[in-house]
């Protein structure tokens, strides 16, 4: 249905503007939260993974994005440390296309799934990954990390008490088992913390329900 509306609107082939440079990157980090300006954020971990979405808080440290999934709705959040970011870019046909189909959404009311919550504020002058760390840990939400340890894989659980700068993280299995025995994670090494999201939203309410969270 948006792909068909999209196409008869007036769009035109667009060049990709992208920014790599550290100094580069800030600036256009610091102006897409001033203009509410749609961005693309590729990871520098090699995984090719890329997040599209408004800039929710920015610091020294992180960016947290309220996430654009490919249907132009908001997808949960995603928070990265600057160090992850290996480019930015703020023009292309793609982002062309997800301002099309945010659009259309609007118009629509579809521009939020009714169980996500697309207007949290956060404090940018705390460390974020363990403000929402912690508060993960405290009401049992599930979320989705990857660590800059090339001996962990990116998984998706919930944190335990945050001590001493490290948290054991019980990660949920591809049976939707949780592993309780955990993994000590040091919070430093927690390049990308994503939450917030349907599929967290649903394996969470699946968990709770058969008693297993």
């Amino acid at each position: 249905m948006l792909e068909s509306a999209f196409v008869k609107t007036a769009h035109a082939h667009q060049e990709t503007v992208k920014v790599s440079e550290p100094d580069d990157v800030d600036a256009t980090l610091n102006n897409a939260l001033a203009q509410h300006q749609l961005i693309a954020i590729r990871s520098a971990d090699g995984s090719d993974m890329f997040f599209v979405g408004f800039i929710n808080t920015l610091n020294a440290d992180s960016v947290l994005l309220n996430l654009i999934d490919m249907t132009g709705q908001f997808g949960g959040y995603t928070l990265c440390r600057r160090s992850l970011i290996e480019s930015v870019t703020t023009q292309s046909d793609y982002l062309q296309t997800m301002r099309g189909f945010i659009e259309l959404n609007r118009q629509y009311e579809l521009n939020v799934q009714p169980v996500l919550n697309d207007e949290r504020l956060f404090d940018g002058t705390t460390d974020l990954f363990e403000s929402i760390l912690r508060q993960a840990a405290t009401f049992n939400n599930l979320v989705h990390i990857t660590t800059e340890n090339p001996m962990l894989p990116a998984m998706t659980g919930y944190p335990g008490a945050l001590t001493n700068g490290h948290f054991i993280f019980y990660n949920v299995d591809d049976d939707n088992q949780i592993n309780h025995v955990g993994t000590m994670i040091e919070l430093d090494q927690v390049v990308e913390l994503s939450f917030g999201y349907m599929d967290a939203y649903l394996l969470e309410k699946r968990l709770k329900s058969t008693g297993n969270l």
